[in-house]
């Protein structure tokens, strides 16, 4: 049985793997890292409390996570345009993690 570190692991490397080869629609699947991932899993650090995916390096792709609803959220924005080029920059970001780590 993995440890809770190494199955953490596991399930990113899969769902950004899903991202990144297509399998998974990029905004889907990075909701889906947030609801079974970083969300749920805070830990206690020396500064207070961190989540799991900020641990692993998961910033870049927590904020892009974020901008979606930013993009619809604002008046005058949300363009079929603006969503297509946060999910390319949403693959490119899973492809470079996968590469990274």
């Amino acid at each position: 049985m993995p440890s809770l570190d190494e199955a953490f692991d596991v399930v990113i490397r899969s769902l950004l793997s899903d991202i990144a080869e297509g399998r998974s629609q990029p905004e889907g699947g990075l909701a889906q890292l947030m609801r079974d991932v970083v969300r749920p899993h805070l830990r206690s650090s020396p500064t207070g409390f961190t989540y799991v995916g900020e641990e692993r390096g998961l910033h870049h792709l927590i904020g892009l996570h974020d901008q979606y609803d930013d993009v619809r959220e604002r008046p005058g924005s949300f363009d079929a345009d603006a969503i297509a080029r946060l999910d390319r920059h949403v693959v490119e970001q899973a492809r470079a993690w996968l590469a990274s780590h």
